[in-house]
């Protein structure tokens, strides 16, 4: 897919300022996305539950190839 600049700095802005939900369990991280309506559920399947800036745990090519959704 090709973005247009306009598009890709929409999509850094969106990148930039998203959280994710990491949840602990069986000592591996899972790194989901706050995006679209996200919530997190209640209760959380895991040993620990933390939120962290979306760009901490993801690469901006792999956010506009699975997540990004044009505005």
């Amino acid at each position: 897919m090709n973005y247009s600049i306009e598009e890709i700095k929409a999509a850094w802005k969106k990148f930039d300022d998203s959280m994710a939900f990491c949840v602990l369990k069986n000592g591996k991280w899972k790194n989901t996305p706050m995006l679209y309506g996200f919530k997190p559920p209640n209760p959380i399947d895991g040993t620990s539950a933390k939120t962290r800036k979306l760009k901490d745990v993801m690469d901006f090519p792999e956010y506009l190839e699975q997540y990004y959704e044009e505005i």
